[in-house]
C-alpha cells in the first residue's frame, strides 16, 4: 500500500510540474520578477560600479540611502538565481543553454569591437572579450553554464521529492551554505577562509544552491490560483526593509571599523537571501490576467538577459556606466531614490531597444530552431552510441 502510495504521489507531482508552466496557466508574476530584478541589477551597478556609493560622504543621509539602495539591489542577482529554479526543474533543454552561450558571445564580441573601434587607445590592452565563458564580466552566465550539465539528475530529484524532506534539506543548505558561511566572516581566525568554496556568491555553487531553493519555491510555495490577502504581501514587504535595514546597520558598521568607505558583495548573505525570497513569493504568486499588462510582461521579460549582456560589458562599465552617473551625486535624500530608479528603469528600456534588435535578427535567422534541430540530432546520435555500447 504504502508503494502505491509513494508512485501515486510521484505522479501527481510530475503531473503538476509538467502542466504548471504550459502557456496557457503560465505564471507572469514570475516574469515581472525577471524585469523588476534587471531593473535591480542595474541599480546597482549605476551604484557600485559608476561609482555614487563610494563619492559620497561617509556616514551622510546620502551615503547610508546609497547603501540600503545597493542591499536592495544586490538582492536581483540571488533573485534571478531563484527563478532559474522554480521555471527550470520541470525541464531543460541544452538547446536553450547554447542558444544563451551564443548570445554572450555576439554581444561580447561585436560592444568589444565597437570600442575597439571609437575607442582604439582606451581598449588596446583587452583581448580576453572573444573568450566568453572565461571572462569575469559574465561571470553569472559562466556559473550557469557549468551547472546546467548537474539539471538532469537534480531536476528528477526535486520532481520526485516529497515536500518533507526538501524543507529539511534547504534549511541544511542554508544554515551550512548562507548562515554559518555569514558568521566565519566575523571571526578573526576563518575571517579570509572561504571554507565552502563559494567566493561571495559569485560561482557555480551558489547559484546551484540558488537553483535547490528555487525549485523548493517553484514546487511548494508557489500558487497563482490560492487567494493571497494584505496580510500575506504586507509581511513580504516588512520582511525587504527589514533585512535590507540589518544589512546596511552591518556595512555601515565595518566601515566604522576601518574608515574606509568600501562595501564587499556577498551573495550568499542570509539578508540577501531573504530579500530575494520575499521579493519571489510577492510577485510570483500574482495572478496576473490583464491582456495588455501580460503581453508587455512578456515581451519585457524575453529582453532581460540581453540587458544583462549589454550593460555588463566591461567596456560599457569602465566608459559609460564609471564616467556618466555621478552626476546623481547633486541631488539630496530622498531625491536620489527617484533619480536612482529613473536612470536605471532608462537605462533597462535602452538596452531592451539593443536587445530587440538583436532578437528581431536572431528570429529572422531562426538561431534558436536551429539549436533545437542541433540538439535533436546530437541526442540521435547518442543514442544510437550508447545504446550499442551499452545493452
Amino acid at each position: 500500500m504504502k508503494k502505491n502510495e509513494e508512485k501515486l504521489n510521484i505522479l501527481e507531482y510530475e503531473y503538476k510540474t509538467k502542466n504548471l508552466f504550459k502557456k496557457n496557466n503560465r505564471n507572469y508574476g514570475i516574469d515581472l520578477v525577471r524585469i523588476l530584478s534587471m531593473i535591480l541589477i542595474i541599480n546597482h551597478h549605476i551604484i557600485f560600479h559608476g561609482g555614487p556609493l563610494f563619492k559620497t560622504k561617509i556616514f551622510s543621509l546620502e551615503h547610508k540611502i546609497f547603501i540600503f539602495l545597493n542591499v536592495i539591489s544586490v538582492s536581483g542577482v540571488n533573485t534571478f538565481g531563484l527563478i532559474s529554479g522554480c521555471i527550470g526543474f520541470h525541464s531543460y533543454k541544452f538547446s536553450n543553454l547554447f542558444y544563451l552561450l551564443f548570445t554572450t558571445f555576439l554581444y561580447s564580441i561585436t560592444i568589444s569591437h565597437l570600442f575597439k573601434y571609437f575607442k582604439p587607445k582606451l581598449v588596446e590592452k583587452y583581448s580576453q572579450h572573444i573568450y566568453t565563458l572565461f571572462i569575469t564580466d559574465y561571470w553569472y552566465f559562466t556559473a550557469y553554464f557549468t551547472m546546467y550539465f548537474f539539471f538532469p539528475l537534480i531536476n528528477e530529484g526535486i520532481t520526485q521529492i516529497k515536500k518533507k524532506k526538501m524543507t529539511h534539506f534547504i534549511i541544511n543548505l542554508f544554515l551550512i551554505f548562507s548562515f554559518l558561511n555569514e558568521i566565519r566572516k566575523y571571526s578573526k581566525r576563518f575571517k579570509s577562509i572561504d571554507i565552502f568554496n563559494l567566493k561571495n556568491g559569485f560561482s557555480y555553487i551558489w547559484l546551484l544552491i540558488l537553483y535547490l531553493f528555487g525549485g523548493y519555491l517553484g514546487k511548494f510555495k508557489i500558487d497563482i490560483n490560492k487567494r493571497r490577502n494584505t496580510f500575506y504581501y504586507s509581511k513580504y514587504i516588512f520582511f525587504i526593509i527589514i533585512f535590507g535595514l540589518i544589512k546596511t546597520k552591518f556595512l555601515l558598521s565595518e566601515i566604522a571599523k576601518t574608515n574606509v568607505n568600501y562595501v564587499n558583495i556577498n551573495y550568499a548573505s542570509p539578508t540577501y537571501l531573504g530579500i530575494s525570497i520575499s521579493i519571489i513569493l510577492i510577485f510570483s504568486n500574482i495572478n496576473i490576467s490583464n491582456k495588455i499588462l501580460v503581453k508587455l510582461i512578456s515581451f519585457f521579460s524575453s529582453l532581460t538577459y540581453g540587458i544583462y549582456l549589454s550593460h555588463n560589458h566591461l567596456f560599457v562599465r569602465l566608459y559609460i556606466i564609471r564616467k556618466y552617473f555621478l552626476w546623481i551625486l547633486k541631488y539630496k535624500s530622498i531625491n536620489i531614490v527617484i533619480i536612482e530608479i529613473m536612470c536605471s528603469f532608462g537605462l533597462f528600456l535602452f538596452c531592451a531597444f539593443i536587445d530587440l534588435i538583436r532578437l528581431f535578427i536572431f528570429r529572422f535567422l531562426k538561431i534558436r530552431k536551429i539549436f533545437i534541430l542541433l540538439e535533436n540530432k546530437i541526442t540521435i546520435i547518442a543514442d544510437k552510441v550508447f545504446s550499442s555500447n551499452f545493452p
